[in-house]
């Protein structure tokens, strides 16, 4: 099988003689091979700082779900939860906007337990780490770890 001349991901694409990153399919920075350091390809986390996310998530969650019963126990809507409840010109703010943020919250508590293949790209300028989560689902990373070799990088393939 004849090895590639590009391999795309969502943030990030692997050229001939670059390697681009991307946001929102556009370039935003270029790296030429002889410049890059190091490229690790390891598991990871999509989600950088996942413990402080959870743990604000969690806290949001909490703080919401006080604010809905202290509103709805004080106005004595326990006894009546009917279509007025649930209805009103109120609601929105005292019920449905407090549930659609606990529903961000659990969202991005989610988020944070979700694993990736991740690339680290160490330069003298910066060091970053892309989600190659596509790539990685084409099947094509020992493709590109081929393909990095053959750029003559310093390449670590730390996944398990």
């Amino acid at each position: 099988m004849p090895i590639k001349n590009e391999f795309a991901d969502t943030q990030i694409k692997f050229k001939l003689n670059v390697v681009e990153f991307l946001r929102n399919r556009f370039v935003y920075d270029k790296s030429e091979y002889p410049e890059i350091e190091s490229i690790e390809i390891t598991s990871g986390y999509l989600i950088r700082n996942r413990w402080l996310i959870r743990l604000l998530s969690l806290v949001v969650i909490i703080v919401l779900i006080q604010f809905i019963l202290y509103g709805a126990k004080h106005t004595g809507n326990f006894k009546d939860t009917g279509a007025s409840f649930w209805f009103n010109k109120g609601a929105v703010i005292s019920v449905w906007g407090p549930i659609i943020l606990i529903v961000a919250a659990l969202l991005a508590i989610f988020q944070s337990f979700v694993k990736s293949t991740v690339v680290i790209i160490k330069t003298l300028r910066f060091t970053k780490r892309i989600s190659i989560k596509q790539l990685d689902k084409n099947r094509e990373i020992d493709q590109l770890i081929s393909f990095l070799r053959s750029k003559n990088v310093l390449l670590f393939d730390t996944r398990k």
